[in-house]
């Protein structure tokens, strides 16, 4: 164990930590706590490093050996080149076995020292509480016998006073003078005892403080010194031989690295495809042009592919009537509004549906110039979804024509955020949007709507703003907010 007189500027725990026994115990206990952590950092270190070499070796033999290099269209100068960096990477991960090794040795070494400097560490604390108690223990016999004696010495001093109050007195005889004295006398004698004790125990006390203080205290001071000295050393030489282990295994590295690059730098390109070459030609020579074959028509009619059936589920019939007529006109207000708030609603989203299939179709016919039935085939559909969405259009002009009078009559209630359907949400938008057609909105950035249907098979959700304008938005252009944004 190292003794030496301070760790730095000539400090010591001797000198300086004096009433630090206590502190040494906890500086003690938490330094090899500590040791015992790089320890066991270094062995899960070792652990992986090991585990990562062998299915490094692993891998080389199943990948390299068995499936790169027994591969025979790997020749040439880059199959020798790869037989290099394979050979140099086994010998990588053959160094981290041993890198591995030698971790796995420095944390048993550092377990071992942990273990028996941990034992030396209780041992000091033992000794250091048992003599401590010695030492409070006798103090505490100090203080009983001070206590003792200013007691005994109080009852003298009433004594005295009584005896020399008898004798002063003409009145009092001489049997009750006679055994005031005895009673003086014996207190005189018992103060005489009690003062040699309270001495006795000062003695006692002041030597066993003074040799605490001088002795026992410097010398566990001095041990603890040395166990911190002792762990400090070792935790050096244990980094040093990591290190050292470590700068080992960047040499190998450095060495494989420069053998795979030298190795590496012979590929040439000429080489292999000259080889290759010379090994695989074929002696065949270009074919004369393929000749024209004009179209004639088959038995069968292929089916028009991407073309998707132009038919909404639940279409109104072309003979179904838009707006109010004149059977309406005995419904009540809120009734004439609501239906034609409903019918404007349905016609923009089959205008939507009719417009993203007209784009649909007319994409459809671009790409199918080579095929004449499909063209013909989606040249009718385009057509019966041109006029269907014409006649939306018409439709949806005529409600929106019949729409702000009823409105400007019974405007509609806004009813209080809170009190939305739950399928209800309120959306921000992120930029600017410029409608395509005439169902959707066009807006500004930061602008807010109320989405009231999500459900459009084209992706769109159905939304309304806070002046009551309804269309199609895309989802993408927005973001869902709080419902208080929307009022």
């Amino acid at each position: 164990m190292s003794t030496t007189a301070g760790v730095t500027g000539g400090s010591s725990y001797a000198a300086d930590l004096i009433d630090g026994l206590d502190v040494c115990c906890k500086r003690s206990a938490g330094t090899l706590g500590n040791t015992h952590q790089i320890g066991s950092f270094l062995e899960k270190l070792g652990t992986l490093r090991g585990e990562y070499a062998a299915k490094s070796l692993a891998l080389l033999k199943i990948y390299g050996h068995k499936k790169l290099l027994a591969n025979n269209t790997l020749d040439g100068t880059v199959r020798t080149a790869m037989e290099v960096v394979i050979v140099d990477l086994e010998t990588v991960a053959n160094h981290e076995l041993i890198f591995a090794k030698q971790l796995q040795e420095i944390s048993n070494r550092v377990r071992d020292f942990v273990h028996a400097n941990e034992a030396k560490q209780k041992k000091l604390e033992a000794d250091g509480k048992r003599v401590e108690s010695n030492v409070f223990e006798q103090l505490g016999v100090f203080k009983r016998k001070r206590a003792h004696y200013l007691k005994v010495f109080q009852e003298v001093e009433l004594s005295q006073q009584e005896f020399q109050k008898a004798q002063d007195s003409f009145t009092t005889n001489a049997q009750t003078q006679s055994r005031i004295s005895t009673r003086a006398s014996r207190a005189a004698a018992l103060g005489t005892q009690a003062e040699q004790e309270y001495r006795d125990a000062l003695q006692q006390t002041n030597d066993t403080q003074t040799e605490w203080y001088t002795k026992n205290m410097p010398q566990l001071l001095v041990a603890f010194q040395g166990l911190e000295e002792d762990r400090i050393c070792f935790v050096q030489q244990t980094l040093k031989e990591y290190s050292h282990a470590l700068l080992e295994l960047s040499n190998t590295f450095k060495k494989a690295g420069c053998s795979s690059e030298s190795s590496v730098l012979q590929i040439d390109s000429n080489t292999d495809v000259a080889g290759f070459v010379a090994a695989n030609k074929t002696h065949v020579t270009v074919p004369p042009p393929l000749l024209y074959e004009a179209y004639t028509a088959r038995c069968c009619e292929p089916p028009l592919v991407g073309c998707v059936e132009p038919y909404l589920p639940g279409t109104p019939k072309d003979t179904q009537e838009w707006g109010l007529s004149d059977s309406d006109e005995s419904l009540p207000l809120h009734d004439r509004r609501c239906k034609l708030t409903e019918q404007h609603n349905s016609i923009a989203k089959h205008i939507m549906y009719e417009s993203h299939q007209v784009d649909r179709l007319e994409a459809l016919l671009r790409c199918s110039g080579n095929d004449p039935i499909s063209v013909q085939k989606a040249q009718l559909y385009l057509t019966e979804s041109k006029q269907k969405l014409a006649a939306f259009k018409s439709a949806l002009a005529l409600v929106q024509s019949q729409l702000p009078a009823l409105e400007a009559i019974d405007p509609p209630l806004k009813e209080p955020v809170s009190q939305a359907p739950a399928s209800h949400i309120c959306v921000r938008a992120l930029s600017d949007y410029t409608a395509s057609c005439p169902t959707e909105l066009s807006f500004s950035a930061g602008d807010t709507f109320t989405v009231t249907d999500q459900g459009d098979p084209n992706g769109f959700w159905y939304a309304t703003t806070h002046n009551n304008q309804a269309g199609f938005i895309p989802p993408k252009w927005v973001r869902v907010v709080t419902s208080p944004d929307c009022e």
